[in-house]
């Protein structure tokens, strides 16, 4: 395996915590994040499934406005892979409590979502700096 490829594996595991710290620190996410985490409370499945399901869409759409021209082999295994990360995270490693949008100390959330945060952006990075191809949010945008 390649050091391209073990970097941008850290920069998916990175982000994938990030996004588990904003979500749970109840102030908020972004747009991305709360039609996956909605879907999973409204229709069921974890957020991570539909965060790889959404994943999917993205890029299908994508591939089509291109004209099937372009791979979606790579964003696609990027964007699947990121789904479990995220569940594995919510589910199962998240290590600071989970707040809703009235529970908890204002500074905690503060805290948690402001570190969370600071954390997508170092995995953002990682997985940019790479330079091995385009997440799947990117994939739809760039085209």
């Amino acid at each position: 395996m390649s050091k391209k490829v073990v970097w941008w594996l850290c920069g998916v595991i990175i982000l994938a915590f990030g996004i588990t710290m904003v979500v749970n620190s109840g102030l908020g996410s972004g747009s991305y994040e709360a039609i996956t985490f909605g879907l999973s409370d409204w229709l069921g499945l974890t957020p991570g499934t539909w965060v790889s399901i959404v994943n999917i869409i993205l890029i299908f759409i994508g591939w089509l406005i291109t004209g099937r021209k372009t791979n979606m082999l790579y964003p696609l295994i990027g964007g699947i892979l990121l789904g479990p990360l995220i569940d594995f995270f919510v589910l199962y490693a998240y290590p600071f409590p989970v707040y809703t949008s009235g529970s908890g100390e204002l500074g905690m959330k503060i805290l948690i979502g402001t570190g969370g945060i600071f954390v997508i952006s170092i995995g953002a990075v990682l997985t940019i700096i790479v330079n091995l191809f385009l997440a799947p949010i990117d994939y739809l945008t760039i085209q």
